[in-house]
């Protein structure tokens, strides 16, 4: 496996987490665009975030109940979306997080060109 970089976004629907080095990327909470402030995102309201240039690298979902979840990204991939419906209990919010792997910025291919992206998930239980 290539050397890829390790975050960990601590998603917390009140104990979890996810952890990626976002500190050092834009955040984009639309509307709003601002620099990330932390390389961990607790999940304790509504939330809806991008976080551009991340990837490659490694998305780890933690809950200290449960165990972890390593979203292993390759090429292809240089964004991550992050969403929650915190409070929202119709839409379950309490059962998961959206973390996608993402490419926010247009690919162009050539004519029987291709694009690759890879991504692998990794789960390691309590």
């Amino acid at each position: 496996m290539p050397n890829i970089p390790m975050s960990t976004l601590n998603m917390m629907m009140d104990k979890c987490g996810l952890i990626r080095i976002f500190a050092r990327c834009r955040r984009t909470n639309p509307p709003a665009i601002s620099a990330a402030t932390s390389d961990v995102v607790k999940i304790g309201a509504f939330t809806e975030e991008i976080y551009s240039n991340v990837l490659p690298g490694i998305c780890r979902l933690t809950d200290p109940a449960k165990g972890s979840l390593d979203i292993i990204n390759g090429s292809g991939w240089k964004d991550v979306v992050i969403w929650n419906p915190y409070g929202e209990t119709g839409m379950g919010y309490e059962g998961f997080v959206c973390c996608e792997s993402a490419g926010l910025t247009p690919v162009v291919c050539e004519p029987k060109g291709t694009w690759d992206a890879t991504m692998r998930l990794v789960a390691s239980p309590k």
